[in-house]
Parts: structure tokens; C-alpha cells; sequence
């Protein structure tokens, strides 16, 4: 199409340069004042080349998405004997007047689409630091079309992924999910799996376990459709003792790509105390994309967990979280690194965490992960204070932490005794 060829020239003209989406958008549209539809319609331009390119020995990572900047296209781009291009990649006349008739066409259904489409662009690496600009396109989605369901689903859903990751605190999130969850519950209609997200958010957020499964227990599992709901009420099932149900509930899925849900079956695993095919789960979902930032990280704690010091290293190392900026997800490597040969950066990933978290509790993220990584670094009085806040402010890492095996080494502990006793009182869940 006219709008994807001049997307193409411009990227081929400036191989492997940042070039972001103001830019991009002045050249597309050079006549025309900015509009709320040329965003979208440029991320969707995007989207329909990395399809084209999926096709081809590049791949779609040939349009490299920059976090906070734009675009790079990272192919070899080689002159040939041909005419010039027109300098700045300009577009002509007609693709510019087919450009703007294209943009005129788009209504706010379609751009509720684009950015649908462009929040799945970031999906593929299941990266913790790509879920805030995630959740940033699903609300423009649901912005531009209140009604699309499906949209406001998946919005839930990532906002409960970053305090699963440590991206965001439980008292951060709580707020903004709750007005999702609320004004999806005032449509006609909801997305299929609707209840699950629901659940999750009143069991591990709310900390209302035994009301979730009273009001769904009975019928939500086998009703579930496959994909995101399924492995929501997954993680509520794990997190309250039931992990059997859980892999129950996963097993239909096992001769598909599970994506995400490789990453829920490990869990299930971990929380039985069986390591070994935790890792193997694990591993399985590296094999389907060897790029998964996450599972690198899981992985790289169950291999610390029974003492493989260097490979939880290594792993870490791969993952290239190291050089990012500081974030809650960097918990887990703390945790990872706490034995290895980088056990001094763990020691100072804490030390910037204690200084955020006393100044705002908020500010870090994870804190029962890092009340986990200061035990391992034997940091107890620390410990002790991360661990009682993680309770207090009803951190989603507290039942992950209770339900899993990384806290049996340091059960003895004065934190590992007063950690479970408090959870015991705060986070009551129904027998098995």
C-alpha cells in the first residue's frame, strides 16, 4: 500500500538509525497539521511491514521498536543502479493525496485497533520493562473505543503482569485496575475470560482469596476460554495452594505454543516443589522463543534456587537486564546473583532499592522479592523490614512467595518466621 512503500523508503534511506515517530509521521504527512489519527495510522503501517518481512529470512525484528524514541530498521541495505530517490524520502504527490485520503478513512474503532495491534508488537520478548508502554497503548485503545472489550481485558491483565513482575506495587496498580474492572463491568458485554481477571485482582491484589473462589470456584476453570484468562485464574489457583488445579486446567494446552502460559506451568511446578520440571517448563518456553527476557529470569532463580550459583550468573548475563535502568523486576536477579561472581551487584541492586523504598514505598517494586534477595545475601535485618512491608502494602510477591520453595532455606530464619506468620493472619485461603 502507498502509506507502508514510503514507510519503507524512509527506513531504507536511514538504515539503523533511531528515527522516531514525530519524525516519521512530519515525512509521511508533510502538508498536513498532525491529527490523532497519524499515530495509528503509522503504527499500523508499522505492523502490516514486519508482517511483510515475517514472510522473509529477516524476520519482523527487522523494525526494531525503541522503547520511549521510535524505530530502527536493522536490515543490510545495499545501493543498486537504479534513479535516486527523492531526498528525505518525501513522498509524491499521489501517495500523499492517497496518504490523506487513507487517514481521513480511519474512524476511532480502527485507531482503537492500531494501538491494539502495536501493544502486541512489544509482546513477542515478554520483556518486564516493555509492559508499562504496553499497558500505555492498551489504554489508548480502550480510549478510542470504550466498547472493545477485548481491549479493556488485556488492559487488566498487563497491569496485573507488572506486579507479578515487580514492575509496579500492588497499591499503585490497585487504583487504575479497579477503574478498569469497573467500567468494563458497566458494558453490555464483557470478553470472554472477564471473571478470571476479575478473580486474580480480588485474590492477590485485594487479598481476598476464599470471596474469589466462593464466587467463581465452582464453574470459572472449565468454563475459561484458552490464552489470558485461563492463565489468570492459573496463577490464582497457584498462589492458593491449589497448583494441581492449575495444571489440570493447563494441560489441554501442552502440544500448543503456550507462550506465556509455559511460564504459569512452571510456577505450577515450582509451587509442587518439583524443581525439575519447573525448569524443564521453563526451558520449553526459551526453546519456542530463545528472546523471552522473563523467563530467563524465572529460570535463573530456580537454577540459583538448588545452588547452580554460575549458571543463574550466566543466565542473567544473557538476559541483558543488567544494562537496563533500575527497576522491581531486578529483584529476581539480586535473588539470582546473591552466591555468584557478581554477588557484589546484587549487593548494590539492594542497596538502591532500600534507598527508594525508604523514601516511598511504592518507589521499588517487589518488595517480598527483595526481602527474598536480602536473605540470600544475608542481609537479615533488612530482610525482616522488606518482608513486614511487603504484607503491610499487600505486595503480589508475598503469596507467590508462600505458595513457592524459595523461601524453605531460610524458614528457620527470624524474617522466614515472622514472615509466615503475618501472611498466615493476612492472606487466608480455604483448605485444600
Amino acid at each position: 500500500m502507498p502509506l507502508q512503500r514510503e514507510l519503507l523508503l524512509i527506513f531504507a534511506l536511514q538504515p539503523r538509525q533511531i528515527l522516531t515517530q514525530q519524525e516519521l509521521i512530519s515525512r509521511l504527512w508533510p502538508d498536513q497539521q498532525p491529527t490523532k489519527t497519524q499515530r495509528p495510522a503509522l503504527s499500523l503501517a508499522v505492523h502490516r511491514l514486519r508482517q511483510v518481512f515475517a514472510q522473509g529470512p529477516l524476520g519482523t525484528e527487522v523494525i526494531r521498536s525503541i522503547y520511549g524514541k521510535g524505530y530502527s530498521f536493522e536490515a543490510p541495505v545495499e545501493p543498486m543502479d537504479t534513479p535516486e530517490p527523492k531526498p528525505n524520502g518525501s513522498p509524491s504527490a499521489p501517495a500523499s493525496a492517497s496518504n490523506e485520503t487513507a487517514v481521513q478513512a480511519y474512524d476511532r474503532s480502527m485507531a482503537s485497533r492500531l494501538f491494539y495491534f502495536e501493544a502486541h508488537d512489544y509482546w513477542p520478548n515478554r520483556d518486564p520493562y516493555r509492559l508499562p508502554r504496553q499497558q500505555w497503548l492498551l489504554q489508548q485503545s480502550v480510549e478510542h473505543d470504550p466498547n472493545f472489550n477485548q481491549g479493556r481485558l488485556e488492559l487488566c491483565y498487563f497491569q496485573l503482569l507488572q506486579c507479578l513482575w515487580g514492575v509496579r506495587t500492588a497499591a499503585s496498580t490497585l487504583p487504575d485496575l479497579q477503574q478498569c474492572l469497573d467500567l468494563g463491568d458497566q458494558q453490555d458485554s464483557q470478553a470472554p475470560g472477564w471473571a478470571a481477571i476479575k478473580a486474580e485482582t480480588l485474590s492477590l491484589l485485594l487479598w481476598q482469596p476464599q470471596t474469589s473462589q466462593r464466587l467463581y470456584g465452582s464453574w470459572l476453570g472449565p468454563t475459561l476460554p484458552a490464552g489470558l484468562p485461563r492463565f489468570a485464574w492459573a496463577r490464582h489457583l497457584i498462589f492458593t495452594g491449589k497448583a494441581r488445579q492449575a495444571l489440570r486446567l493447563l494441560a489441554q494446552l501442552l502440544h500448543q505454543d503456550l507462550s506465556q502460559g509455559w511460564l504459569v506451568l512452571s510456577l505450577a511446578h515450582c509451587a509442587l516443589g518439583d524443581i525439575a520440571a519447573a525448569e524443564q517448563a521453563a526451558e520449553q518456553q526459551l526453546r519456542v522463543n530463545p528472546a523471552l527476557v522473563g523467563s530467563k529470569l524465572f529460570l535463573a532463580m530456580l537454577v540459583a534456587l538448588r545452588g547452580e550459583a554460575e549458571l543463574a550468573t550466566k543466565l542473567v548475563e544473557e538476559s541483558g537486564i543488567l544494562e537496563r535502568p533500575f527497576q522491581g523486576s531486578l529483584s529476581m536477579v539480586a535473588y539470582a546473583l546473591a552466591h555468584g561472581r557478581l554477588a557484589k551487584r546484587a549487593h548494590q541492586l539492594l542497596d538502591e532499592a532500600l534507598a527508594l523504598i525508604s523514601q516511598d514505598p511504592d518507589a521499588a517494586g517487589a518488595l517480598g522479592y527483595w526481602g527474598l534477595a536480602a536473605l540470600a545475601l544475608g542481609r537479615s535485618y533488612e530482610a525482616i523490614g522488606l518482608l513486614k512491608l511487603s504484607v503491610r502494602r499487600r505486595c503480589y510477591a508475598a503469596p507467590v512467595l508462600m505458595a513457592t520453595p524459595f523461601l524453605h532455606p531460610h524458614a528457620p530464619t527470624p524474617a522466614g518466621q515472622l514472615f509466615r506468620e503475618r501472611m498466615g493472619r493476612a492472606f487466608v485461603i480455604a483448605p485444600k
